[in-house]
C-alpha cells in the first residue's frame, strides 16, 4: 500500500530503496574491512620492503597467530580461530604472505626467513605489486 494514499490500494515502492541499498552496501563494505583488519597486526611503515628476520607461531588464548619479525617492526597474521570469519580473513593475509614472498607450499614459517614482502593499505604484498600500483 502507499504510505501516503493507503486507500489507492496501490503499492508504490519507497523513494529512499536505492539509498538504503548504498547504505546497506557501505556497512558491509565497512565490516569486512574491519574483519580483515582484525586478522593481521602492523607495526612496521607501510609502502617500503620489509625482510622477515624471524618467525614464530604463537597461541593467543584459543587463537593461533603467526608472529613475524622483520627488519623495520612486527607482523602479525592470524591463523586458526574459532570465527571461520576471521579465520578465512587471516589465511587470506597468509595466502598473500606466501605469495609475497615466493613460497608456494610453507612446511615451516623459518621458510619466510630472509624473504622480502611490505605493507600496502592493510594487508601484505609482494614488491612487484608495489611497482605496479
Amino acid at each position: 500500500m502507499d504510505a501516503d494514499h493507503p486507500e489507492n490500494g496501490v503499492l508504490i515502492p519507497c523513494r529512499n530503496t536505492r539509498r538504503s541499498n548504498t547504505v546497506d552496501a557501505t556497512e558491509a563494505a565497512e565490516h569486512d574491512r574491519k574483519i580483515r583488519k582484525a586478522a593481521i597486526e602492523i607495526s612496521v611503515p607501510r609502502g617500503v620492503p620489509l625482510m622477515v628476520v624471524s618467525t614464530a607461531v604463537e597461541r593467543r588464548g584459543d587463537d593461533t597467530w603467526l608472529e613475524i619479525q622483520t627488519d623495520r617492526g612486527g607482523v602479525a597474521v592470524l591463523l586458526e580461530r574459532h570465527s571461520a570469519t576471521l579465520q578465512e580473513a587471516g589465511q587470506a593475509h597468509f595466502g598473500r604472505l606466501t605469495t609475497a614472498c615466493g613460497v608456494r607450499a610453507l612446511d615451516d614459517s623459518s621458510e619466510l626467513h630472509g624473504k622480502l614482502f611490505m605493507i600496502v593499505g592493510d594487508t601484505i604484498a609482494g614488491l612487484v605489486e608495489m611497482d605496479a600500483a
